[in-house]
């Protein structure tokens, strides 16, 4: 028999799920037998899973990306001979500016 279990699989779900627990657990915390310590540690522990999930993680991935197409690049271009130079070329991508040094030099 399959069952389904209370915390989602989604990072998205889980979020969401987070942020009601978060709710719900202050509301509870008496009735629950939790002391202060325990419950303000319980909701930094949300708090930062949360931030985690939406901040931090996708983040990283961007940040992966950007490293992934940059070793792309410099393979492909050492195929094509461009070579370092004091040009420089801005690519944007989501409110961050990277910067690269590059100069075409194909024959």
């Amino acid at each position: 028999m399959l069952t389904q279990s209370y915390f989602p699989n989604t990072e998205g779900d889980r979020v969401v799920w987070l942020t009601n627990f978060d709710t719900k657990i202050q509301i509870h915390a008496t009735a629950l037998a939790l002391n202060p310590v325990e419950l303000a540690t319980t909701l930094t522990d949300i708090d930062f899973y949360v931030w985690v999930l939406q901040t931090w993680y996708p983040s990283i991935q961007q940040s992966a990306l950007e490293s992934t197409a940059y070793k792309l690049l410099i393979a492909w271009s050492l195929s094509y001979n461009f070579k370092p130079t004091t040009k420089r070329v801005s690519l944007y991508n989501d409110s961050l500016f990277i910067f690269f040094d590059l100069h075409i030099n194909m024959h």
